[in-house]
């Protein structure tokens, strides 16, 4: 198996891409507007040799916001250290004393101070570990190297015996190259809507050669309190399709594209079987990842406050209409309609209009929540409804004068004036908007 050896390496060494976040919701981070502070995905492949060992390669993720970049002749610099131990369970006992400890480096640069606050770039890592078959847990590490700020992440690994007829782990690729076979995962497990198909990679393997089955099956797995329009426990086949072909002795490497035409928001797995002439399945091997709304992952976290967001749009019979849906499958089908009758762009994945709306609840989240949400506030109600001001004059507190900010909006010919009567941050809109 082969990586893109000159941008990423099992050394450590880092690989700074821009990346579209096809992700929705469901993330480690639940509240608005909130990127996790790293990724992480680890592939389990069988070592080289007889060695009774798997070769675990791990993978990172750092956004550029979470990192702190200082300014240099060379542009803006970023750099952390990632640590990975592994502690293996003892029956319901985890071990104190890591079996494996890996430590590398990762850093990140930009051009312009407005790339290092962008949410489409991250800076990426790589790394290999050797194990035993067993259950483990990986405890990962990324020190900032400029801030001294350290995030953790704890993730469940179990290494599967690989001997004899077996199948590998599984990777969702971001890019795949056929010629020199080196791809780049994606590492977030996330699948965004406007994707017609998605390309994943595993490895087969046999002692001796064989005629077998490949089976791939895609399925929406929904479970309670998740998006979707399906009842809670039910699976749903997206996909399926099976090929006869004959593994070679030794390693196989297969990638294989799957189409996610009729994929509904909310969890999936791509279900792998491999199946011998008399239909016996001698491995399986399964990958969960989320399928997203595209440009929505740090917008919409909780389908109810997306709901309730809808006050500055939405007429209030329809809201209520959508409130008063019996289910939350009822209520996101009735959120989803809204949407759709908005669309400017019918017909196609992508929802401009609500990607937009939601971006500016984000960003109003992000910038004026204190003790309300920010979208809440009348700053966040005129971002909402108007978007960013062409020109913010701000003055601040004086003897005579209360702190006030003025927007103005000179594509709209408006102006409105926000006034600090606490003293505390909170400003107010010194004309309401409707008088």
């Amino acid at each position: 198996m082969k990586m893109l050896t000159s941008m990423l390496t099992r050394t450590g060494r880092c690989l700074c891409l821009a990346v579209v976040f096809g992700v929705l919701a469901f993330s480690d981070a639940r509240a608005q507007g909130v990127l996790p502070e790293f990724y992480v995905d680890v592939m389990g492949v069988a070592s080289e040799g007889d060695s009774g060992y798997n070769r675990i390669d791990l993978y990172t993720r750092v956004p550029y916001p979470r990192l702190t970049f200082l300014n240099s002749p060379d542009g803006f610099q970023a750099g952390y250290v990632v640590t990975v131990e592994a502690l293996l369970h003892d029956g319901d006992r985890l071990t104190s004393t890591p079996v494996q400890t890996r430590i590398w480096e990762g850093s990140a640069t930009a051009d312009i101070y407005l790339a290092t606050q962008s949410d489409e770039l991250s800076s990426y890592t790589t790394q290999s570990l050797q194990l035993p078959p067993g259950r483990y847990q990986l405890s990962f590490q990324v020190e900032d190297r400029n801030s001294s700020q350290v995030f953790v992440r704890d993730l469940p690994l179990e290494v599967r015996d690989l001997s004899g007829s077996a199948l590998s782990d599984v990777a969702i690729l971001d890019s795949y190259d056929a010629q020199t076979l080196e791809f780049i995962p994606r590492v977030n497990n996330r699948v965004g809507t406007d994707e017609l198909s998605m390309q994943v990679l595993y490895e087969s393997y046999s002692d001796m050669g064989a005629d077998v089955r490949l089976e791939h099956e895609l399925v929406g797995v929904y479970r309670e309190g998740e998006i979707t329009t399906l009842p809670v426990g039910s699976e749903v086949t997206v996909y399926e399709e099976s090929q006869a072909l004959e593994i070679r002795q030794g390693r196989n490497q297969h990638v294989v594209t799957v189409p996610l035409d009729g994929m509904e928001v909310g969890p999936h797995e791509l279900r792998i079987r491999m199946v011998d002439e008399s239909g016996a399945v001698l491995d399986e091997v399964s990958k969960p990842f989320t399928a997203v709304w595209t440009g929505l992952e740090q917008h919409i976290a909780d389908l109810e406050e997306a709901i309730e967001q809808l006050d500055y749009i939405a007429k209030k019979p329809e809201l209520e209409y959508i409130r008063q849906g019996p289910t939350e499958g009822d209520r996101y089908r009735r959120f989803r309609e809204y949407w759709e009758k908005l669309d400017p762009t019918p017909g196609t994945q992508r929802n401009e209009r609500m990607e937009e709306y939601y971006y500016r609840m984000s960003f109003a989240n992000q910038r004026y929540t204190s003790l309300v949400k920010g979208w809440r506030t009348d700053r966040g109600f005129v971002l909402v409804r108007f978007g960013e001001p062409d020109f913010i004059r701000k003055k601040p507190h004086t003897f005579d004068y209360e702190p006030y900010e003025v927007w103005i909006y000179e594509r709209i010919g408006r102006q409105f004036i926000f006034v600090d009567k606490t003293g505390f941050g909170d400003y107010q809109l010194l004309v309401p908007i409707w008088d």
